[in-house]
């Protein structure tokens, strides 16, 4: 059959078209909201979330915070900020997502953030996903997070067969046998109210009227922490590129990882980008046994204008320059590696 060649070209520019659409990257919400049923191109996730205090079931409130209430930070691996569901009471979910791996931040309760860090992975199939029960309990203060398997429980949330996908800690980076905390090791660092591990040295806090946190000089900032009182042992650094959700932001996806540091300074190999928020920990290593990653226990503060946090179980961070021209490391150049 003849067909004409404008019209075979035309063929061929709605084909690109079409294949450009479909390799297109998926779009993520703000916020997580509760659906019957899953978007086209996408999955319906199912779980349920308990809210406990000293293991009891309790309102995500109180007297001072009446109207007040929880958002759960979740983050997709690919994307570039964070969304949030938010709930007052114990309850069931169904969100609806693109496929892909996702990681539960952190618990966010009136400005009180604490780490949540579960992983759980939407498959590329067109049933619904459960992902567990997610039981957060404050503990004293401090979250302690539970995954349960009650997908019996949940059938009646669809008419389609549940496919599992439970929740699961975060990877652990690099190689290891054991973690012994600093708090029952003698790791020959501090574990206090305070901080618990090393100390960052560098960045430095900002200085001037209108400064608030810690700011990097240039984008291959100088990172550097107090040393163990040990001789023998070595340093494993981890960076990650913040994601915001309302301005706020959380630990994103990992940017650098170097394991067994004899020194306690390093430099990223590549340039960060500029005006962005970066998260950064160390942990001790004798060998294949490690320290937890060092952190901010409670820590709280007021910049002039807006309040600062850093809260329970946070890393350390600092701010990249806003301008490129005002680094001295914008281009990147030809730097020996930092292993």
């Amino acid at each position: 059959m003849f067909v004409p060649s404008l019209f075979r070209r035309l063929l061929v520019v709605a084909a690109g078209l079409a294949s450009a659409a479909s390799a297109a990257p998926p779009s993520y919400p703000n916020s997580l909201q509760i659906v019957g049923q899953a978007l086209p191109n996408q999955t319906l996730v199912i779980g349920s979330i308990k809210y406990l205090k000293n293991d009891s079931l309790h309102d995500c409130g109180d007297l001072l915070t009446s109207f007040s209430g929880c958002t759960l930070i979740v983050l997709a691996l690919d994307g570039d900020r964070a969304m949030g569901f938010g709930f007052r009471h114990s309850q069931d979910f169904s969100w609806s997502l693109p496929p892909g791996k996702y990681v539960i931040k952190a618990l966010n309760r009136n400005n009180d953030v604490q780490a949540v860090s579960l992983t759980f992975t939407v498959p590329p199939s067109a049933g619904p996903v459960y992902i567990g029960d997610l039981y957060l309990n404050i503990r004293d203060g401090f979250l302690s997070p539970e995954v349960r398997d009650n997908s019996d429980a949940h059938k009646g949330q669809s008419s389609s067969e549940l496919t599992k996908s439970l929740l699961g800690n975060e990877d652990n980076l690099g190689h290891l046998d054991g973690v012994i905390s600093f708090c029952s090791g003698d790791w020959g660092l501090p574990c206090s109210s305070g901080k618990q591990g090393v100390s960052p040295l560098l960045p430095t806090k900002s200085r001037g009227p209108f400064a608030e946190g810690f700011a990097a000089k240039d984008l291959r900032p100088i990172i550097q922490w107090t040393t163990s009182s040990r001789k023998d042992v070595t340093y494993d650094v981890a960076l990650y590129r913040g994601v915001y959700f309302h301005g706020v932001p959380y630990r994103g996806r990992l940017v650098s990882y170097q394991e067994g540091l004899s020194q306690s300074t390093w430099r990223p190999e590549q340039p960060l980008e500029a005006g962005r928020t970066y998260f950064w920990s160390v942990r001790v290593r004798s060998g294949q046994i490690v320290s937890n990653w060092s952190s901010n226990t409670a820590e709280y503060g007021t910049g002039l204008f807006s309040p600062v946090w850093i809260t329970m179980g946070e890393w350390f961070r600092f701010d990249t320059p806003s301008d490129q021209s005002q680094s001295e490391n914008a281009t990147p150049r030809h730097f020996g590696p930092h292993r």
